[in-house]
């Protein structure tokens, strides 16, 4: 996971250094802890080392790109917001079917989704520590809050981090910069996709 994300930030100091100054220090353990605890499941080891590196984001724009990554008190913070939903009811009653794009379970909310990624509207990447048979647990998916779109993005946070350096380097991604004062105003993908 470490090689992953150095290639994300050797791009990003050479095309965008001013994503990486919002960057949080790395989560204590006692902060991952309480994450495990509080979802009731054992974290995957490479996304815990990537919360050990760096404990989510303070940014205007999302690191990769327009995506936030989120510390561990906010993904436990996301993940019982969206317990509360279930429990509220919002989940019930028909929705429309399910566009299910790998091994996930076509389902509005599983416990065993730990949102790890935000775009800061509703919508996350989240690990799915019990996905679909033929699956890993682990994997990354998208998740839609406003419709029943559910898709595989990589098979772990490791090859999520891979998937988004590759992009950058073959060039998917465009930092945008304001005409007149040349200020950063983040990565635009320019393929449009949801995914990293």
């Amino acid at each position: 996971m470490e090689r992953e994300w150095k290639r994300i930030v050797f791009w990003l100091k050479a095309n965008a250094p001013e994503q990486l100054e919002g960057l949080r220090q790395g989560a204590s353990a006692a902060a991952v802890a309480t994450l495990e605890n509080g979802v009731s499941q054992v974290l995957p080891d490479d996304y815990k080392e990537l919360l050990r590196l760096h404990d989510g984001e303070d940014t205007t724009y999302g690191l990769l790109g327009g995506w936030y990554l989120l510390g561990a008190g906010e993904a436990l913070q996301h993940w019982e917001a969206l317990g509360g939903l279930e429990r509220s009811g919002a989940f019930e009653g028909p929705h429309g079917d399910f566009v299910i794009e790998g091994p996930v379970r076509a389902m509005w909310r599983s416990p065993a989704w730990i949102p790890i990624v935000s775009d800061q509207a509703g919508n996350f990447h989240m690990l799915d520590l019990d996905p679909a048979p033929g699956g890993s647990p682990g994997q990354v998916i998208y998740y839609s809050h406003d419709d029943a779109h559910r898709a595989v993005l990589a098979t772990s946070t490791a090859d999520y981090l891979r998937k988004f350096a590759d992009k950058l380097e073959a060039g998917q991604f465009e930092v945008r910069r304001a005409p007149s004062s040349r200020r950063y105003m983040g990565l635009r993908d320019v393929k449009g996709s949801d995914d990293v």
